[in-house]
């Protein structure tokens, strides 16, 4: 048990996928930076302490408007789940995944030693992106 490729010593089962652990490969994401991006920065990014990219499902909207955000964006969503994430999908990920809002994370992030420097929220209110440095 427990041999091979991907499968890790000490493994509990032969079954090829059970344990898979996938070889590390260094992936490219279309939205990183340019390499030299942070340098042009004045003092440069890089030598402030850290930098935090955060991008992720958090409301923009008020508590109030939460029931008609949410269902504006349930019902914008696909119904062929190849075109994307159901809107079944979504309520249950709003259900289940406890998603915040940008009034919350903004007092953490800085409490927490960060500094926001850039931040772009979706026109329905349900996606956040953030630029931080640590100070």
């Amino acid at each position: 048990m427990g041999t091979g490729p991907n499968i890790p010593p000490g493994s509990n089962t032969d079954r090829p996928d059970a344990n898979y652990r996938p070889t590390r490969q260094r992936s490219v994401n279309p939205g990183d930076p340019p390499e030299d991006y942070y340098l042009g920065a004045e003092p440069p990014l890089r030598t402030l302490g850290g930098i935090l990219l955060l991008k992720d499902i958090i409301f923009s909207f008020e508590p109030r408007e939460a029931k008609e955000a949410l269902e504006a964006w349930f019902d914008s969503a696909p119904t062929d789940r190849s075109e994307g994430w159901t809107a079944d999908e979504l309520v249950e990920h709003v259900r289940s995944e406890y998603s915040t809002f940008t009034w919350l994370l903004e007092p953490m992030l800085e409490r927490t030693g960060f500094e926001i420097k850039a931040k772009t929220v979706s026109d329905n209110g349900i996606f956040a992106s953030y630029t931080c440095i640590r100070r």
